[in-house]
């Protein structure tokens, strides 16, 4: 929230509403589309990767969209969504 933010775009905080804004599958994603999986939400920054927010513990993490879909109990392959 707090990049897009930055970037004069608005989007809501939990990440069951961002979801309704997702609607692409994640092979398209590109470097500044939100990624989402039911429960988390990310940014892709090109080349496959994510970056995601995880707890005050844990930090800022990279990763893979690869392995961001398939974190977490859900399994589920994510949706993207360019904002940008």
């Amino acid at each position: 929230m707090y990049c897009y933010a930055c970037a004069g775009i608005s989007i809501p905080h939990s990440s069951g509403t961002q979801a309704a804004y997702c609607n692409k599958p994640a092979s398209q994603a590109v470097a500044g589309d939100i990624v989402w999986r039911s429960g988390h939400v990310g940014i892709c920054i090109g080349g496959g990767q994510t970056i995601e927010a995880m707890s005050p513990s844990q930090g800022i993490t990279f990763g893979s969209v690869y392995d961001f879909a398939l974190a977490g109990s859900h399994r589920k392959l994510l949706l993207i969504n360019r904002l940008l």
